[in-house]
């Protein structure tokens, strides 16, 4: 960190020094650190810079106090990404004497997290527990699309009732204009039978959905 800052000043100090006010201090990967001088100063060049790269409207050069600095920058970064990687590995080494344990908390957390959202979720909303069975019936009365319903003012959305199953009802004829709402009521069923699948409340009044 010393040597960075060092650096950072050394721009300074060298502008007094030979009174070239446009000189820079920069660094690429392949030159290293350098100080950039453009054709117009050149003769204003201390003896101790060695050239170091030609470029088309300016040259770079290096000192030995600036390469010093250099090695003690370039080491060091070096030399934090191998404690880094050390420490990180020594973490993971410790970490996995304990991987049982971690493994079923997180797990229990992740449970307790989407158990919490969806009931966060079914209070906020007004939803409705369904009843589950064996059977194929789906049967929603006044349900509602969870997402476009919280896309609009609340009490907006006109629920819909659903009625199908394996034995009497298999079809429905769904017709009306574009932008009516069919694709939202074909989504919606999907979506709440979804919901209750995964154990969560449903937007609706009532619901029997089968397994």
């Amino acid at each position: 960190r010393d040597a960075r800052s060092y650096i950072a000043s050394l721009e300074k100090k060298e502008r007094d020094r030979t009174g070239i006010n446009n000189l820079k201090i920069g660094y690429n990967r392949v030159f290293g650190y350098y100080i950039e001088v453009s054709n117009s100063h050149l003769g204003q060049i201390p003896d101790d810079y060695v050239r170091r790269q030609t470029l088309v409207g300016s040259e770079r050069f290096y000192t030995q106090e600036l390469k010093d600095y250099e090695n003690i920058v370039l080491n060091a970064r070096d030399r934090l990404e191998d404690l880094e990687k050390g420490l990180f590995l020594d973490t993971c080494k410790n970490l996995l004497t304990f991987w049982s344990q971690i493994s079923l908390t997180t797990a229990t957390i992740a449970k307790l997290d989407a158990f919490a959202s969806l009931g966060e979720v079914a209070v906020r909303n007004g939803y409705v527990r369904p009843d589950l069975n064996a059977g194929t019936l789906i049967k929603i009365e006044e349900g509602r699309h969870p997402v476009v319903e919280n896309h609009l003012p609340r009490g907006k959305f006109v629920p819909n009732d659903v009625q199908v199953d394996a034995a009497a009802d298999q079809l429905i004829i769904l017709t009306g204009p574009n932008m009516g709402g069919k694709s939202t009521f074909l989504r919606q069923t999907a979506l709440l039978v979804l919901l209750a699948q995964i154990g969560s409340f449903i937007p609706a009044n009532n619901a029997t959905i089968g397994l």
